[in-house]
């Protein structure tokens, strides 16, 4: 499910329906952290939420919401950082 909202932020991204992408990666970005409360270790998960909160970071950016924009893609970076370090990238 979580893969959908995805994919349906990235295609209003792509048609610059800012709304409407960040309504979509926050609800896939809500359904990563479910998961991870339950398996902390799940590495799609985490990444797939660093994906999210980098889109999201994104989408503050484009709206001039610079301190949003920074706090998403840190957490990006923080948990790629991350994986990276557990030789799970």
């Amino acid at each position: 499910m979580a893969r959908i909202f995805t994919a349906f932020g990235d295609t209003y991204l792509k048609n610059n329906n800012l709304e409407n992408a960040l309504k979509s990666f926050q609800n896939s970005v809500n359904i990563r952290e479910k998961i991870l409360e339950s398996d902390t270790n799940n590495t799609n998960a985490l990444r797939d939420l660093a994906v999210a909160l980098k889109s999201i970071g994104e989408i503050h950016l484009k709206q001039d919401e610079t301190e949003k924009a920074k706090s998403n893609y840190a957490k990006s970076v923080e948990i790629l950082t991350q994986l990276k370090n557990n030789n799970s990238l």
